[in-house]
């Protein structure tokens, strides 16, 4: 974790995070650890679920929230873009960098601004990529309120549009947060990151 350069990470939320999990003796990217298993029985969590309709074929879209370049999509009133790291690959990218593909294993840190009055790091980290299937999936990374993961499910619905069915399981160690809060934030943040693809894509 030492690779990674704090300097270069504008938002002080997601600099303490990082600096939380080396003080928590998480030293290597390795040992970032998702919160969510595969194959964890998931009636445990609650589910939030919305829906975004987009005019171009599904293996366009696909391909394009494959590549589309974190800096530009984790973007806007909401979300800032702060760093991303590869266990795989043992690589870290910085704003504005040139971003190739997502991979299982890229974990993506990333600052919430909630109203301006606070701002909170949220990471998560890629754990499934079905290209046949057409989903993705994201979960949160410990350290953090959330527990779970997020599924991204591309659908053909009609000729050249695609239906994009965004899941997420959730739950905390707050049943007031996850009932009240967590649901009109997490749809806030979601919707910004689906249009800044949607407005992409071309």
């Amino acid at each position: 974790m030492k690779k990674i350069d704090l300097k270069r990470i504008p938002q002080k939320s997601v600099v303490a995070f990082i600096q939380e999990q080396m003080d928590n003796s998480i030293l290597s990217f390795g040992e970032v650890k998702s919160t969510y298993t595969k194959g964890e029985d998931l009636s445990q969590y609650l589910i939030h679920e919305e829906i975004y309709k987009i005019p171009h074929a599904p293996e366009k879209v696909w391909n394009h929230y494959l590549t589309a370049n974190p800096s530009k999509v984790w973007k806007g009133n909401m979300l800032s873009f702060g760093v991303m790291i590869s266990k795989q690959d043992e690589e870290v990218m910085y704003i504005g960098e040139e971003y190739t593909r997502a991979k299982v294993g890229q974990v993506f840190y990333i600052e919430l601004n909630i109203f301006g009055i606070k701002k909170v790091a949220v990471s998560h980290e890629i754990i499934t990529i079905e290209p046949e299937k057409m989903y993705f999936e994201m979960s949160y990374v410990e350290g953090g309120k959330a527990l779970g993961k997020q599924r991204l499910t591309l659908f053909k619905t009609g000729e050249g549009e695609t239906r994009i069915v965004h899941t997420t399981y959730y739950k905390s160690d707050s049943v007031f947060r996850d009932r009240y809060i967590y649901p009109y934030f997490h749809t806030k943040a979601i919707n910004e990151y689906h249009m800044n693809m949607i407005n992409s894509i071309d």
